[in-house]
């Protein structure tokens, strides 16, 4: 994580112990303080649950909705996270590093704090969602949803954004200078305050039916 980003990362208070099949950790109200490893969690469907101080490495998450929840200190590593349901949920301190999250939906939902980390998120739903102190790096997020966001303090870096859908978000202050921003999807006004390239400039310009001679 590049060092002059503000993003506060998970905390853990307590000695985490290893999840041991005791309980299934989806029917309690409350999870904390759990390692989760090379577990596979299928057909899953609970709202208002809270989940904090938490690693998951390796899982795999099929068919899993949690709209609803709050998740807090978590790590989610190497695990395959596609389709998984996080809407209209509140994400404080999380690292996804090296997970799949293709069609993952946060829409209306919180992200304070947040690392996407090496992560493949193509199809994502952000819609709707407010970020504040997020990080997304060395991740590809084509044919994603950023439809009415509020941005934050967040940061794209080396992030692959071909063909995202910016309608209604307020661009100003993002630098978009590191990434791929081939054919998104904005009415322009999306734009003013952005920070591009000159390639870039360029090909925005032709979004825009800039003509340049």
């Amino acid at each position: 994580m590049n060092k002059d980003l503000k993003i506060i990362e998970p905390r853990f208070s307590y000695d985490l112990e290893k999840y041991d099949n005791s309980f299934i950790p989806f029917e309690e109200d409350t999870v904390s303080n759990k390692i989760f490893e090379s577990i596979t969690f299928e057909n899953i469907n609970y709202e208002y649950k809270d989940f904090s101080g938490c690693i998951f490495k390796n899982c795999v998450f099929k068919n899993v909705k949690l709209g609803k929840f709050t998740f807090e200190d978590i790590i989610f590593e190497n695990c395959d996270l596609s389709n998984f349901n996080f809407s209209n949920s509140g994400l404080h301190r999380i690292i996804f590093r090296n997970c799949k999250l293709t069609g993952a939906d946060f829409s209306e939902s919180i992200l304070n704090n947040i690392y996407f980390d090496t992560c493949q998120s193509l199809y994502s739903n952000m819609s709707s969602t407010k970020f504040k102190n997020v990080l997304i790096e060395n991740s590809n997020f084509t044919n994603s949803s950023f439809i009415e966001v509020e941005f934050k303090n967040t940061y794209f870096i080396d992030t692959n954004l071909t063909k995202c859908d910016f309608i209604n978000t307020l661009l100003k202050g993002i630098d978009f200078t590191t990434d791929i921003i081939d054919d998104i999807v904005v009415s322009g006004k999306e734009l003013k305050g952005s920070i591009v390239n000159s390639i870039q400039a360029l090909e925005l310009s032709k979004i825009l039916g800039i003509i340049i001679k």
